[in-house]
């Protein structure tokens, strides 16, 4: 977590982990996708959406959306940039789609990887990906039944649960400090003068956690919020 520490000379070293904003990459355009993708952009995430169909994979339909990429799986999974910082939710329309997407998530570092589906559905491409050699500790790693077990029924009930489980997911991971990429881009070329802004500690009910950042501008004006 962030931290300051003393040094042998007196003075005081500042030490933070960042990490850009994190993606939120969902496989499959269809009833699920549209509340999850707006769930995750009210969760701070930079939200792709993918599906081969144009009706389901279009910025009319995902206005929430930061991209909207309309083409095969098969070619979205060898051109998007895989971070270990990403969360990729699997929920394609079929078998070989899921197993194609998941594949591809698995071959890189990765922050959540979630594939929705019956079990007996998941047992079908978990067993495939065994047979094919891929090892069972890496598919553990896959949150399959996507979400937290809540009962849900409906796609919304269904978007919340996972969103749930993404929040749970991120909030494990210690030691990270998501920067907004606009405020970062500025840093690389400050217009004026700022101050950057950091909590460093917080106790009680605050809303932000630490490593939360705002950079305020010489003309009052600001960047991010704490």
């Amino acid at each position: 977590s962030p931290r300051l520490i003393g040094l042998s000379d007196g003075n005081q070293l500042f030490i933070q982990h960042i990490s850009l904003q994190p993606k939120l990459y969902i496989f499959g355009g269809g009833h699920i996708s549209l509340p999850l993708a707006e769930l995750g952009k009210m969760l701070g995430f930079y939200v792709a959406v993918i599906d081969e169909r144009y009706e389901f994979a279009n910025e009319q339909r995902f206005t929430s959306a930061d991209q909207v990429i309309c083409q095969s799986f098969e070619k979205a999974v060898t051109e998007i940039e895989y971070l270990p910082d990403n969360y990729y939710v699997i929920v394609t329309r079929g078998h070989l789609y899921d197993r194609m997407c998941l594949e591809a998530v698995l071959q890189h570092p990765f922050a959540y990887v979630g594939m929705i589906g019956s079990r007996s559905k998941i047992k079908v491409v978990m067993n495939y990906m065994l047979a094919n050699g891929y090892d069972q500790s890496l598919l553990d790693q896959a949150h399959s039944p996507v979400g937290l077990d809540i009962g849900a029924q409906t796609p919304a009930e269904i978007a919340v649960c996972i969103a749930a489980e993404i929040i749970q997911v991120k909030n494990q991971r210690l030691g990270h400090s998501f920067m907004d990429e606009g405020l970062l881009k500025y840093l690389q070329d400050p217009a004026q003068p700022a101050a950057l802004v950091t909590i460093i500690e917080k106790t009680g009910s605050s809303p932000r956690a630490a490593g939360t950042q705002m950079l305020v501008l010489k003309d009052g004006s600001f960047l991010g919020t704490i």
